[in-house]
């Protein structure tokens, strides 16, 4: 670039610079840092890790790394995390990958295993051991595995006596050796070795669950059929019985400073190697929020104890002292429902199972709430209680209600519960346990009235914004499905369930002022072939007030939905969208689990692992499909979609976590007093996408060079603009000083600004 042009650039630059916005495309995570699964330390530094993620501490520094498919890893399903003392980081998956994290940040991928796992023909690796600079040992079930410089040397099987395979169960190194605890004991090899030449360690027999090396000290777990025992080796001493107890490990033991840590659920139990136990912690005795729910745990050099955390993460513990050291974080993996609250505030639901076993039945929090001013929370109420539907009441408030299987309804303002609705203190029924019935689904309108549908008693409830009831039959009971509930931009409510073929319509007043007599119809709904019935899954409203339907047949529409109240039937159309090589329809026979309906009525789809698709119904186009193996989503198992307008942020929950996503699209203004223009100027190193925000809804964009030659000609999607800074040959523009005219037709508006692009 000559030197005056880009003096001149950098001159605009200061002049029109504007700061680096969030950016179509960018995706953030909530991935859980607290359900830890477990530990691997070394005398610097620690990993702990969840299913899918990993918290690095640095003992000396006590800096943190977050790591997650977002930042650093390929996956989100991990097995087993090992840590070497020079701070190589090997992280197996679910996949059966392997990946390899240098100090320097550099990864390396192990992608031998992938194949053949898909297919279940072999297992993935449950244990890793770093045993050498840029070499691990690795074992699954049946097979154990060496790793280095980039390539899988080589695997193969243990062999019992009388030509028995052995089931592998965990690994440790001492020196040179590897030892491997198997279904018959201990079995000792060469940690550099390429060759199978292995051989029973001593005379210990029986089922070794898990094995633990410090020093010159080597402890095995052997399982009994009630309990276990501890055993411990070294070269001067062979195996002798440490201890016997008569619970069973949460997972493997560690060896640190002399000292045996083992996990058995509610006690984290210390035992040195001449057996004298000592509880260091018990959670029975404690509240929930001091309870360690230890995975497992070791002594750091100082003697402070820390501990891989259930539902707090990586606890560090000294002077009687626990510090939870994740971030903050869900204290879940997967999650059921999502709430998009305002701009950058967000509810996940827990969407996982609590055990009856669980102490307090609160290990896991009934929901996340993630605000734009803090990290998030994690919000608990009543003990075993599950979130089955969300609702947002008021959006200035942050005003939301949360519907349980049992304890009602809660209302909430960001965090601060300030109402609970329950069978004590309202109409709704209590359950033959004696907590409130079950409430399937809920909707709200926009003068905070709330709509709570109870499906086993097949009642819909209406409480007024001052806390009166109404309530009336409907034609049937629902039991437990998954209901869907809400209200249409003309005020009529849409009931439909996961195990019917039909949709409802429901006109709130007359429907409460005849005891469920009257402004009540329904109608089978058809599939995308309109020759047999089908099931809804989800629905939603675009900005016509037209309902789209996803079904267990494909994807489908209908006009004036409200008109089934009148007693028309309502005409059910199929939305054809076509795959991006224009050969197939996308939705043909597909069926369709959740939906969401951006600001441009541009829909976003799900069905069983298939990932998420964006589609244009206006042009029947595929815009975008993203799966695990193309994009940072966690899984392609998604549990639930939800839209924010202002910001046009997508939410995915999956069952590995959940994810958001910055759409191309937001809602319109009202007027060209707010245009952004990001980023401004475009630097060398940018990739994405130049956004205009703050437009009216369907405005104009020209694009236009310094000479006043027409570049691209734009339309706005709800009130953004986007483009990929090619000129209509599909070749990237020079640099220069563009500029943007907009102008919408039916408001006469208009708007011109400009921009500097630096190549």
């Amino acid at each position: 670039m000559p030197i005056k042009l880009r003096f001149l650039l950098l001159s605009l630059l200061l002049t029109y610079g504007t700061a680096l916005l969030a950016q179509p495309g960018e995706w953030g995570d909530f991935f859980s840092y607290y359900q830890a699964n477990g530990i691997a330390y070394t005398h610097n530094e620690c990993a702990c890790y969840t299913k899918s993620s990993i918290l690095r501490y640095n003992f000396q520094t006590g800096e943190r790394t977050k790591l997650s498919k977002l930042n650093g890893l390929s996956e989100a399903d991990i097995l087993h995390v090992s840590l070497s003392v020079a701070g190589e980081l090997w992280v197996s998956y679910a996949s059966g990958r392997v990946e390899h994290h240098t100090p320097e940040g550099s990864r390396q991928q192990y992608r031998d295993l992938e194949e053949q796992v898909l297919h279940g023909l072999r297992q993935p690796i449950h244990h890793l051991l770093s045993t050498g600079a840029n070499t691990c040992v690795g074992i699954s079930s049946e097979y154990l595995y060496y790793f280095s410089d980039g390539n899988l040397q080589h695997g193969f099987r243990l062999w019992g006596k009388n030509q028995s395979v052995l089931t592998l169960n965990d690994i440790a190194a001492l020196g040179d050796k590897v030892y491997v605890g198997t279904s018959d004991g201990v079995y000792v090899l060469e940690a550099g070795g390429k060759e199978a030449n292995y051989q029973k360690l001593g005379t210990l027999n029986g089922n070794i669950s898990s094995l633990a090396a410090d020093s010159e000290q080597l402890v095995a777990v052997r399982r009994l059929s009630i309990g276990y025992e501890l055993w411990r080796f070294s070269d001067s001493t062979p195996w002798t019985k440490v201890a016997e107890r008569p619970t069973t490990p949460e997972n493997e033991v560690t060896l640190s400073n002399q000292r045996i840590l083992v996990a058995e659920g509610e006690t984290l139990l210390c035992i040195d190697l001449t057996g004298h136990e000592e509880i260091l912690h018990n959670d029975a005795t404690e509240p929930t929020e001091h309870q360690f729910r230890a995975v497992n745990a070791f002594f750091a050099a100082d003697g402070s104890l820390y501990v891989a955390s259930k539902h707090r993460g990586l606890l560090h513990i000294t002077g009687g002292n626990s510090e939870s050291l994740s971030p903050i974080s869900p204290a879940f993996v997967a999650c059921s429902h999502l709430l998009a609250v305002s701009e950058n505030e967000v509810v996940l639901a827990n969407g996982e199972p609590v055990p009856a076993t669980t102490i307090a039945g609160r290990e896991r929090a009934l929901f996340y709430y993630q605000s734009s001013t803090q990290e998030g929370i994690n919000v608990y109420v009543e003990d075993g209680t599950r979130a089955t539907a969300l609702v947002l009441l008021d959006a200035s408030a942050k005003r939301f209600a949360v519907a349980t299987d049992n304890a009602g309804v809660f209302i909430f303002e960001e965090a601060q519960r300030k109402e609970q609705i329950n069978a004590a203190n309202s109409p709704l029924p209590a359950a033959p346990s004696g907590k409130t019935t079950y409430i399937n689904a809920l909707a709200s309108a926009p003068d905070g009235t709330l709509y709570l549908c109870a499906g086993n008693t097949g009642t819909l409830f209406r409480r007024a914004p001052d806390g009166s009831f109404a309530s009336a039959p409907l034609p049937r009971n629902y039991g437990r499905s998954e209901l869907r509930l809400m209200l249409s931009r003309k005020g009529v409510l849409f009931l439909s369930s996961s195990t019917l073929s039909e949709i409802t319509a429901i006109e709130p007043t007359s429907f409460f002022s005849s005891n469920g007599n009257e402004g009540i119809a329904s109608q089978y709904v058809m599939g995308e072939q309109m020759t047999h019935l089908t099931t809804p899954r989800d629905f939603g409203f675009d900005s016509s007030g037209d309902l789209w339907v996803g079904t267990d047949d494909g994807l489908i529409r209908t006009r004036t939905p409200e008109q089934l109240i009148d007693g028309k039937r309502l005409t059910f159309n199929a939305a054809f969208i076509y795959t991006q090589d224009g050969q197939s329809a996308l939705f043909e026979g597909v069926r369709i689990d959740h939906m969401a309906i951006d600001a441009g009525d541009r829909l976003w789809t799900y069905s069983p692992n298939k990932g998420l698709m964006q589609v244009d119904p206006t042009r029947r186009l595929l815009l975008q499909e993203y799966l695990v193996n193309n994009s940072p989503l966690p899984s392609n198992w998604i549990n639930a979609l939800a839209y924010e307008n202002k910001r046009g942020l997508l939410y995915i929950a999956t069952n590995n976590g959940a994810v958001s996503l910055i759409t191309t699209s937001n809602e319109a203004s009202k007027a060209f007093d707010a245009v952004q223009i990001y980023p401004n100027p475009v630097r060398p190193d940018f990739t994405g996408l130049l956004t205009i925000d703050g437009l009216l809804e369907n405005s104009y964009v020209k694009i236009v060079d310094a000479g006043g030659e027409l570049v691209r000609e734009l339309q706005s999607n709800g009130g953004r603009a986007t483009w990929d800074l090619r000129n209509g040959y599909g070749n990237k523009v020079a640099s220069g000083v563009y500029f943007v005219l907009i102008s919408h037709e039916g408001t006469k508006q208009g708007y011109a600004g400009k921009f500097v692009v630096i190549r």
